[in-house]
């Protein structure tokens, strides 16, 4: 219940949650659903369905509702520097949010997806993959009120992810603390001291939660409301990112998140550091969540600022792994997510978004290397004869053989020339993965690269203004990825 004070409106949050952790018996549970609020039916849905592990929400005013909007100042939440620093004058479309809101609208019940992805794990281009989604950003540059109601409405339907384990002795969001052993991997659900595998009464479920694809859905929506049920999302989600492996593998009760593939780190990180930043600092969460981000930033300084055997490009690659090649795009993700941390002021990241941004910034600007090649879908890093490449001259030999249409000696050919293009089946000036589109993967290294000019990351300046200066640079990112240094103070 929020009060505004005496004779003032009252504000009535119903959540309904399914989300108890390690206790006997977990089960889809069906119902029907009737709410009424000061003797008015304001709520009612007939056989409902909720999974375990998820939770909804509805609001209602106890009389006669408010019809209230407030705009809030961009320029303002970016000196906060918790957003990234959007392209201001960015053109939203009105069809554009009108189609979002339709799209939420026809979607938004309870327990269902609205705008969101209902199976994350699906690939392709996505609106809700970024730092933060399209919608998101389409509501912060507008302040259109439409897309505000599909920006806190996708943070309401957060919780109809089965992401959400509630510890019935704390009555707060479980964490790996306290539970070092716990575990929702599909071949470990259902061993001795671990959770039960549920009884979904024969229903399957079509919303499935995945990290590599996971949107930043609750963030926006906290820091505009300052409702509860956005924070416990975040703290929701950033302790489930880290549970999907053998306990082993994420320290048992740190709760690390480098066992996972290299875009699930990133965004999962990102989560962590704005869950970390934004708990108040008397919820009992707070030290527990900053101390899960510190476990996690010195396990990468570990890894590799402090690892002589680290990879030499400084991808986030070890020379454990298997795959001849690599994903510089999902890097790309970690890397602004290491920066963005830095940013939040979490001033111990440094060292390991500065290590991780080099990475970004020799694609574009190392003699050995040519920026053509600095976005393609693939990198490789992993020769025959050996676990890594130990030079960007080698990496750059294996890319560009790997994806040549032509057989071209790669020294034969000066880079960006026609004759380059040519060999790639690319457009003159136009970077390899999409760049002639609005959101192929130089979309995905735009963020890196601006992260590394905020680090004073050495170069990152001239692989900027490479970047920016790129023949096809005219072609407008999409308003989400269109990130930019911050200012030089």
């Amino acid at each position: 219940i929020r009060s505004y004070g005496p004779g003032r409106p009252v504000r009535v949050e119903v959540n309904v949650e399914n989300s108890w952790v390690m206790v006997k018996g977990p089960r889809t549970e069906f119902y029907d659903a009737t709410i009424t609020a000061n003797g008015k039916t304001v709520f009612s849905q007939a056989a409902m369905v909720q999974p375990s592990y998820t939770r909804w929400r509805q609001l209602f005013w106890w009389d006669q509702p408010v019809a209230a909007y407030v705009e809030q100042n961009l320029d303002y939440l970016k000196k906060t520097r918790i957003l990234p620093n959007y392209v201001p004058e960015k053109a939203v479309s009105p069809a554009e949010v009108a189609k979002d809101y339709s799209r939420f609208v026809a979607k938004s019940a309870p327990l269902e997806e609205g705008i969101i992805a209902p199976y994350m794990p699906m690939t392709g281009g996505r609106g809700d993959i970024a730092p933060l989604p399209s919608w998101t950003v389409n509501y912060l540059l507008t302040m259109d009120k439409r897309a505000y109601a599909v920006t806190l409405g996708s943070g309401d339907l957060a919780g109809s992810f089965s992401s959400h384990y509630r510890n019935p002795k704390t009555n707060r969001p479980a964490t790996s603390e306290e539970f070092p052993n716990l575990s929702t991997h599909s071949n470990l659900v259902g061993r001795p001291h671990n959770l039960e595998l549920p009884d979904t009464g024969g229903f399957k479920s079509k919303l499935v939660p995945q990290r590599a694809h996971e949107p930043s859905l609750a963030f926006i929506p906290y820091v505009v409301t300052g409702d509860r049920y956005y924070l416990e999302e975040l703290q929701f989600w950033s302790q489930w990112n880290a549970w999907g492996t053998d306990p082993a593998n994420r320290g048992h009760g740190k709760g690390l998140i480098s066992w996972d593939e290299i875009r699930g780190q990133g965004w999962s990180l990102r989560t962590l550091a704005q869950a970390a930043y934004i708990t108040p600092e008397n919820d009992p969460l707070k030290q527990v969540l900053l101390r899960e981000l510190k476990a996690n930033i010195d396990n990468y300084n570990t890894l590799y600022v402090n690892n002589p055997k680290a990879n030499v490009l400084h991808a986030a690659f070890t020379a454990t792994k298997s795959w001849s090649d690599f994903a510089p795009w999902m890097d790309d993700y970690l890397s602004w997510a290491a920066g963005y941390t830095v940013q939040l002021g979490f001033e111990s990241a440094r060292p390991f978004a500065q290590w991780k941004a080099y990475f970004p910034v020799q694609r574009m600007i190392n003699k050995d290397y040519c920026w053509i090649l600095a976005t393609t879908y693939r990198l490789r890093m992993h020769p025959p004869e050996s676990s890594q490449a130990d030079s960007w001259a080698e990496s750059y030999r294996l890319t560009f053989n790997d994806f040549a249409k032509k057989k071209v000696d790669p020294n034969s050919v000066a880079c960006g020339s026609a004759e380059m293009a040519d060999a790639m089946g690319l457009a003159p000036g136009e970077m390899a993965g999409g760049g002639n589109t609005s959101g192929g993967y130089p979309a995905n290294l735009q963020p890196a690269l601006a992260v590394a000019v905020d680090l004073g990351v050495p170069g990152a300046d001239e692989a900027w203004a490479k970047f920016q200066a790129r023949p096809r640079s005219k072609i407008p990112l999409y308003a989400n990825w269109s990130i930019l240094p911050w200012p030089k103070k």
